[in-house]
């Protein structure tokens, strides 16, 4: 199933197409009322999904008016054209039993067959009238059976029937090798002749342009003016290119034109898509908007936003902003939210208007403020646009050429079968990258696609090449190294993910997504979750799962179908070297959705600034809501850790007192009670309460666990953080392992409360604590992760210098921020208490519970060990395989028993 399909709906009854195209949707898309003398008619698109395609149609109501002249029709086709490009898999021509008469058959068969002989191969007939008898135009050469909507019955009955026309459209489709009609681009769209000039005391046809950054907004406020659901509200499918959308109604006695431009605020829009964007809905919007009305929602837009806007209107007109309205919805309390907004701010400062709408707004009270606006801009009419890049002689240039153009084609658009990714001839190479958290399968995948390969010493940490010749195709493979859990600090794994786009130039067909047999595990998840983050969004659109389940009939996992689910349900089980065929059709069927695209170099580094940008926002919003926020009066924290570790020196540190906390060198607890001390920073009350050390000799005593207990009592009503202090040690496998142990003791939900704190900061020397977690080992590295990644460095021997203590309660604060003000409680500690009661409890009383777990776990070992072994198998029979076929190569043969890997 395709994408995307494009149908154009043609005919000479307006409103009947109109009626049509709502038909097909389910939703009243196109005005059905016919247009005020006054008002120019142009071809309007929706889209949205219809019995699981994604359906674009385009309405041309005034194609075959029999009054048009055919240059008018030519002009016509042209703008249908370019709005449904790259071109309209069919033709949906709407007639009625009124079209009988030879003459009008002879007009509408004259007027088609001047586009292409190809046309009425891309063409069904659509009648809807009473009568359902075959209709004449279905006789021609080359056209396909008449198809009869019966119309006004049931949703059911309205569902069945367009199913059924979407079937005869895709079998037509297909019938014509997957393709569509496609023309030349340089035909379409010329500069019109002369632009209308209004005054404001004439405007009869208000155009109006809608922006902003929630696409299905937008939508909401279009549909809201027109009364209709001219709009589609839903999301668009990632494999479907964003246009500009324009459709129009009757509001009070004006005739609105809403032009719908959601996209020009997405972040993936790169500088040089955006003239191409404006072009477009400027184009629309011909020969001019009255006004850009931007939809706004409180704290949706960042001061990059304004750029992007400001960039936006400077391309159409300097006087661009002077025509917009903001509009924005007012709060119950009356209050305005925006009044402080920036963005607001600069277009009202430079000509544009705020305007706030009541929960109860009807489209009466908006179009009052449009008219209102319309009228401040009397003597400026409406924005007028030229194109970017176009001179006056280029322009003058472009209409020789058109004029010259017309002479050659009596100005008609040809039309011809395209040579499109549906039936295209792919490249004999396929760049091919396989990822995953396995380790042992990746190489094992390799070669049943290409064969033996010798093992890399680097493949576990670095991306490893293989070239190689499979059915016909040169292939290059890189194997992804794994990141879970690794070695490769974070510049590291950004390097060897550059290299392996690299090394796929110009670019990665197909990444192959390998997941085992069974339940995904967490290494698995934590493995898929950070490969889509460095890749971004677009890893999706190109990745294929394959499962190396040796079952055919067993079903998968619902872990592993979830995933499957994620990826365009673009899955293969791939077990044996004969499946290389079936993986290449799959590569090739990937590329033919994405219209023959690939991931580039481009869309990695377009990834990678992305992920600052969110970091950024995700910063600045986080800072904003803290300044908004109240932030707790009294901090409340409680110091964690083994002996020696220097929790008290910290305390004391905190406090800015000498000696508050007793402290000692021995690295032998010094405190065996908890204890109590409070201070004012900045005017806020700062409580610290220091614990005796925890797990001395790796056991909790009885007394060791009262004093936790007592001190989140004298936290009360609970701490805002865990502070657990972790000496900077090359070798700290034990203590982080006692650390894990101490949180285990509070609970799951204290990790949303901790905070690792790092002493020793001295023995950094000139080195960053970031140097240090990078080059730590894999203990420290989970601790941390296990804390949210909220970690800070102390230099307890400098206790002067109080911006490491201020940078600690700005971290607390953030973290604060994070929990929305929010503690551990004594309900929490509690809990936790009673869960490992009831587990001990459990254990006591059924200890066969327990040897059927160590027998679960002995046999899934077993099992490992059994699928290690098949996969050996697996490899023996390949090499087997190659000796039977070595004389197609002058290779030399090798004892089968000494497989390389």
């Amino acid at each position: 199933m395709m994408s995307e399909l494009r149908l154009i709906l043609m005919g000479d009854n307006s409103s009947e197409i109109s009626r049509v195209g709502n038909f097909i949707l389910g939703r009243d898309a196109f005005d059905t009322k016919a247009l005020p003398p006054s008002v120019e008619q142009h071809s309007e698109r929706a889209r949205g999904t219809v019995e699981g395609r994604y359906v674009t149609l385009i309405s041309t109501p005034h194609k075959l008016h029999p009054d048009h002249s055919p240059y008018q029709i030519t002009e016509q086709i042209k703008e249908c054209l370019h709005l449904c490009a790259p071109g309209p898999h069919m033709f949906l021509l709407v007639l009625q039993s009124s079209i009988r008469n030879n003459e009008d058959q002879d007009r509408i068969r004259n007027n088609l067959d001047s586009y292409s002989s190809w046309f009425m191969r891309y063409t069904i007939v659509l009648t809807t009238d009473e009568d359902p008898s075959p209709h004449p135009a279905h006789t021609q050469g080359g056209s396909h059976p008449s198809f009869h909507l019966a119309m006004g019955k049931s949703e059911g009955d309205r569902k069945q029937q367009v199913l059924k026309l979407l079937e005869r459209i895709e079998q037509v489709v297909r019938c014509n090798g997957g393709g569509y009609l496609t023309y030349d681009t340089n035909e379409l769209l010329e500069e019109e002749k002369s632009k209308t000039h209004e005054t404001d005391e004439s405007v009869q046809h208000v155009r109006m342009v809608l922006l902003g950054k929630n696409s299905s907004e937008i939508s909401r406020v279009g549909n809201f003016i027109l009364g209709r659901d001219a709009f589609d509200t839903e999301a668009l499918p990632a494999s479907v290119e964003q246009h500009s959308e324009r459709a129009g109604g009757m509001v009070g006695e004006k005739y609105m034109t809403l032009i719908s431009t959601p996209h020009l605020f997405d972040s993936h829009l790169t500088v040089d898509q955006i003239p191409v964007q404006i072009n477009e809905c400027m184009t629309l919007c011909s020969p001019g908007p009255h006004v850009f009305l931007l939809v706004l929602k409180y704290h949706e837009y960042t001061k990059w936003d304004w750029e992007r806007i400001r960039t936006a209107f400077k391309l159409i007109s300097d006087k661009a902003i002077k025509h917009t309205i903001v509009m924005t919805q007012k709060q119950a309390s009356g209050k305005d939210p925006h009044k402080k907004n920036k963005l607001v701010r600069k277009i009202k400062k430079r000509g544009g208007k705020h305007y706030q709408y009541e929960t109860d707004i009807v489209p009466s009270d908006l179009m009052k403020a449009v008219e209102k606006k319309m009228k401040k801009n009397k003597n400026r009419g409406f924005v007028q646009y030229v194109k970017m890049g176009e001179s006056p002689h280029v322009k003058g240039q472009k209409k020789k050429s058109i004029y010259g153009q017309k002479q050659r084609t009596r100005g008609v658009v040809n039309l011809t079968p395209s040579t499109v990714p549906e039936t295209k001839t792919w490249s004999q190479r396929l760049n091919l990258v396989l990822c995953g958290s396995n380790r042992v399968l990746k190489p094992s995948i390799t070669d049943l696609i290409l064969g033996q390969r010798e093992l890399n010493p680097e493949s576990s940490s670095a991306c490893v090449k293989i070239e190689g010749e499979t059915h016909g195709h040169m292939i290059t493979l890189v194997e992804l190294p794994a990141f879970y859990n690794s070695p490769l600090s974070e510049e590291e794994v950004m390097q060897e993910t550059l290299k392996c786009v690299t090394f796929c130039d110009p670019g990665v067909h197909a990444f192959l997504l390998i997941l085992p047999e069974g339940r995904l595990t967490d290494e698995d998840k934590e493995e898929l979750e950070r490969i889509q983050k460095i890749f971004g969004p677009k890893f999706n659109d190109h990745t294929i799962v394959l499962i190396t389940q040796h079952s055919q009939d067993r079903p998968l996992d619902a872990s592993v179908r979830a995933v499957v689910e994620g990826f365009g349900q673009r899955w293969l089980l791939f077990n044996y070297r004969s499946q290389a065929l079936e993986l290449i059709s799959h590569v090739e069927s990937l590329l033919t959705e994405n219209k023959g695209n690939h991931y580039t170099t481009a869309m990695f580094l377009s990834a990678q600034f992305n992920r600052q940008q969110k970091y950024r926002e995700e910063v600045y919003g986080l800072k904003r809501e803290m300044s908004q926020m109240d932030l707790p009066r009294n901090v409340r924290v409680i110091l964690l850790g083994i002996p020696g570790t220097g929790k008290s020196a910290t305390g004391n540190t905190i406090l800015g007192k000498k000696i508050v906390f007793k402290e000692g060198m021995s690295g032998k607890p010094v405190t065996t009670a908890c204890q109590k001390e409070t201070v004012k920073i900045k005017g806020r009350q700062i409580t610290v309460i220091d614990t005796p050390g925890l797990f001395d000799e790796g056991i909790l005593t009885d007394d060791a666990r009262n004093e936790v207990t007592r001190a989140i009592a004298l936290a009360e009503p609970g701490p805002h953080v865990f502070l657990l202090v972790v000496p900077i040690e090359r070798r700290n496998q034990d203590i982080n392992r006692t650390t894990n142990m101490i949180l285990n003791e509070l609970g799951d939900d204290s990790t949303t409360y901790t905070m690792l704190l790092f002493t020793k900061g001295d023995d950094l020397m000139d080195n960053t604590i970031e140097f240090f977690i990078e080059n730590s080992d894999q203990s420290t590295k989970d601790l941390i992760k296990r804390c949210k990644d909220r970690y800070h460095t102390f230099n307890n021997c400098n206790r002067e210098d109080r911006t490491q203590v201020t940078a600690l309660l700005e971290k607390i604060d953030s973290m604060v921020a994070m929990n929305g003000g929010s503690f551990y409680t004594d309900e929490m500690f509690q809990k936790m208490k009673r869960e490992e009661q009831e587990e001990q409890e459990e254990l006591e009383i059924k200890p066969e519970e327990r040897e059927k777990e160590i027998e679960k776990e002995r046999d899934k070992q077993e099992q490992d060990k059994n699928t290690q072994m098949m996969i050996d198998q697996q490899r023996r029979q390949q090499w087997l395989w190659y000796q039977k076929n070595i004389l197609k190569r002058d290779v030399p043969q090798d004892d089968p028993d000494n497989i390389p890997g």
